[in-house]
């Protein structure tokens, strides 16, 4: 009888356990373009005229489904969803805060290089990212 009892709280705990990891499955999910990454080249596609660079202290955010795009020396920021399908980045509404008001992407346009809302990704390493649309190339590495 003991034997059983034992038995019977062994599995309570190791389902417990098991529910515990299953709920915390807020995990990394886009692989290595996950994090926090430095813009160091905006450049323009037709006349590849470098419009920013490390200097302008431009940085994207990916976690989960959600990004921020963010010039440390503004205090506004703009929030997105994006899908990371394959080689390509499709963002969804733009949000500017600290106000969450829906902005247009072409809000965000000339500073952070997002054209239309589709990126397509050129590279990816867990230290260097470079994105591509019709209007620029943006190169980027891991902060």
């Amino acid at each position: 009888m003991r034997t059983v009892h034992n038995k019977s709280v062994i599995y309570i705990l190791l389902l417990m356990i098991g529910a515990i990891i299953a709920s915390c499955d807020k995990l990394d999910k886009n692989g290595d373009l996950d994090g926090a990454w430095q813009l160091t080249s905006l450049q323009r596609s037709e006349d590849e005229t470098v419009v920013a660079d490390k200097n302008s202290r431009i940085y994207y955010y990916f976690k989960l489904d959600l990004m921020e795009l963010r010039e440390v020396s503004d205090t506004m920021y703009y929030l997105a969803r994006f899908q990371h399908i394959g080689d390509s980045l499709i963002i969804g509404p733009v949000y500017q805060s600290p106000f969450d008001s829906l902005v247009a992407i072409s809000a965000v346009n000339e500073k952070f290089g997002i054209d239309d809302g589709r990126m397509h990704i050129i590279n990816l390493t867990h230290s260097s990212l470079i994105l591509e649309n019709k209007r620029y190339k943006i190169t980027f590495r891991k902060f």
